[in-house]
């Protein structure tokens, strides 16, 4: 029965390494990831509303200074509301942001370890098939120290968390003794 269950868990836990774009066997000092999701569409006769989220998050052991989000212009503008960025999906965040030709740079601060920052755009089309593509919205996420990877976070650290419970070993590593 105990084989069953490990074997469930090491299945559980590849799939959520190969969804989430890192290891969760070990912790790297500096590591930020993104996962631009599809958007959530809901449809009336007037058109559709497109919700798109660009989740980015700090999966590192370290504060991680300076993540920044750079996007097009265009797409930003054409959101019917505002750029909404918010920590953890529910808590408003403060940002600066910069436009640099038809770039917006949007400038998240420092983000803890583990610590995860929701950008959202809205759009209204009237044609029920338009979507926008998130590799013609995005330019980059970039990080001051450290890899910045496509992956889900929370899937990470998720996996993190259910590796260091059922392996009895933190993912930075087991002492030997």
């Amino acid at each position: 029965m105990f084989t069953r269950i490990r074997r469930g868990l090491v299945a559980i836990g590849v799939l959520l390494l190969v969804s989430g774009g890192a290891s969760i066997f070990s912790l790297p000092d500096h590591e930020v990831l993104y996962d631009p999701q599809p958007p959530l569409v809901s449809c009336t006769q007037s058109g559709c509303l497109s919700i798109y989220t660009l989740e980015v998050g700090n999966t590192g052991r370290q504060l991680q200074e300076h993540v920044r989000v750079r996007l097009r212009t265009a797409a930003v503008q054409a959101s019917m509301l505002p750029l909404a960025v918010r920590t953890f999906g529910k808590v408003p965040r403060g940002v600066n942001v910069q436009d640099e030709g038809d770039v917006r740079t949007v400038d998240l601060g420092a983000l803890k370890p583990q610590e995860r920052v929701e950008l959202r755009l809205v759009y209204r089309d009237r044609d029920p098939t338009a979507r926008r593509d998130w590799r013609e919205m995005l330019v980059a996420v970039e990080a001051a120290t450290g890899k910045v990877r496509q992956g889900n976070p929370g899937g990470v650290l998720l996996g993190r968390i259910l590796y260091t419970a059922f392996s009895g070993c933190a993912p930075a590593g087991c002492d030997p003794s």
